[in-house]
């Protein structure tokens, strides 16, 4: 008898749909159809050192830019108490 108390693994607890198989990549063969996801992991696979540091650059440029809109968001929270003073 199990004792797990979790979710079954059938059960979808995420907001986000499920969208394998569901792809929006086209082919290179066919630029008309969905590529499979074993062909987007096997583009993966064979770019990973060419595309990790370009996501980790990506990653870097999104932290960069939500830190410049905390202080600006700041500022004007600042600004607009001191108004009110």
């Amino acid at each position: 008898m199990s004792t797990h108390s979790g979710p079954s693994p059938t059960t979808n607890t995420s907001a986000v749909p499920n969208t394998v198989g569901r792809g929006k990549q086209k082919s290179k063969e066919n630029p008309n159809e969905p590529a499979s996801d074993a062909a987007l992991r096997e583009f993966y696979d064979k770019n990973y050192n060419q595309l990790l540091p370009i996501l980790a650059e990506k990653m870097h440029q999104e932290k960069v830019q939500q830190e410049k809109l905390k202080v600006v968001k700041a500022r004007l929270n600042f600004e607009e108490t001191s108004q009110h003073s």
